[in-house]
């Protein structure tokens, strides 16, 4: 194994071309041949100096040791081995709350099945309006009761049935557990609170019956989602 090279840092080392000089250099050495400064080059340059997280997940695949090394020149920050540990080091050095990545990539999840169902289904806002609206009832989690799925309450002890005939759940399903994931870390982010499950004969503040969760039987028929 080649050992590590370390690097000289100089002025040219805390501009976006002196960085992109480095990395394409390193690049060529490692190649065998020269490699001249491209966009590439310029981007991880731009991305180091705007402390720029996402744009440097790449180093985090175990495939870009001629990168992390560069990165380490430049920053004095030296990265890990592993995929977790360079990234959980980069969110670090970059000042991005782990909490916060983790719901960047929740919220992508969740578009990405969300893209899925609407190439394959119509009506799929119906799906999205269901779950907003089963949390906002209370329903914070899905369950298994039995041979059935269902989203739940807090407790577990009452919840709408995801396992209703023409529900399709095996499709359905991933997309609300991808929902309620989005919510839960939002909620401990301190940027929500959770919704708490009121049944349908407490009180009201003005003494009037709560509104009835929507029951199992009809999930099918609400939700119509041209299944």
């Amino acid at each position: 194994m080649t050992a590590a090279r370390k690097f000289q840092t100089s002025p040219e080392t805390h501009t976006v071309e002196g960085i992109a000089a480095m990395y394409a250099q390193e690049l060529g050495g490692r190649a065998g041949r020269e490699i001249q400064v491209r966009d590439y080059h310029l981007h991880f340059a731009e991305a180091i100096l705007a402390r720029d997280a996402y744009a440097l997940n790449f180093l985090a695949n175990g495939l870009n040791n001629v990168g992390k090394a560069v990165f380490t020149a430049v920053t004095g920050v030296q990265l890990p081995r592993t995929q977790s540990g360079t990234w959980a080091t980069i969110l670090e050095w970059a000042g991005v709350d782990p909490k916060q990545d983790d719901l960047k990539k929740a919220e992508h999840h969740l578009q990405v099945l969300h893209t899925s169902l609407c190439s394959r289904f119509s009506e799929v806002d119906r799906l999205t309006r269901f779950a907003e609206s089963g949390y906002a009832q209370g329903f914070v989690q899905v369950i298994k009761d039995g041979r059935r799925y269902l989203m739940a309450d807090a407790s577990g002890k009452v919840g709408l049935n995801l396992s209703a005939r023409g529900l399709h759940g095996e499709h359905t399903r991933p997309y609300i557990e991808a929902y309620l994931a989005v919510q839960k870390i939002k909620v401990e982010l301190g940027l929500q609170k959770e919704p708490v499950y009121v049944p349908a004969d407490t009180p009201a503040d003005n003494h009037s019956p709560a509104p009835k969760p929507t029951p199992a039987t009809q999930l099918t028929e609400q939700l119509g989602m041209g299944f």
